[in-house]
């Protein structure tokens, strides 16, 4: 009789505990969803540069007064350039190395303006002798003397 009591116990609460199983079948309670978090922008002041500087102008070239048999001497290396005209697009006569000195036969003759590196701009050519040779060299690659 002890057996037959426990095995109906046992019953018993193996029953109550499918119908509370089978009573929890309800609405589940939905999960709330989150609240976006704002974001925040931050948008930098504008920037400011400095203005530009300043470029330095070079001065005009310095004009030498013609000088009737003077002499020039070359400083451009390894040799300067003499030229039928006083332009780079006539011909070559023939090349004058660093250090020879040319005679002047005209100064400061208005020619083609050239910028070379380390060098001014000018448009001046000098009319030279040099080795049975006459042209134009560009002045600023002759030292006056």
């Amino acid at each position: 009789m002890h057996r037959q009591r426990l095995y109906l116990g046992t019953l018993v609460v193996l029953i109550l505990v499918v119908g509370l199983l089978a009573g929890c079948r309800g609405t589940p309670t939905p999960t709330p969803k989150p609240t976006p978090t704002p974001t925040i922008v931050v948008i930098p002041p504008p920037i400011t540069l400095p203005p530009p500087a300043l470029q330095p102008t070079l001065p005009p070239p310095t004009v030498a007064p013609p000088v009737t048999g003077a002499s020039a001497r070359v400083l451009a290396t390894p040799s300067a350039i003499m030229r039928v005209n006083a332009t780079t697009a006539s011909a070559r006569v023939t090349a004058v190395a660093y250090g020879q000195t040319v005679k002047l036969l005209e100064q400061n003759v208005a020619g083609q303006e050239l910028t070379i590196a380390g060098y001014p701009t000018s448009n001046l050519w000098h009319k030279v002798e040099w080795g049975g040779y006459t042209g134009y060299i560009w002045a600023p690659l002759l030292q006056v003397q």
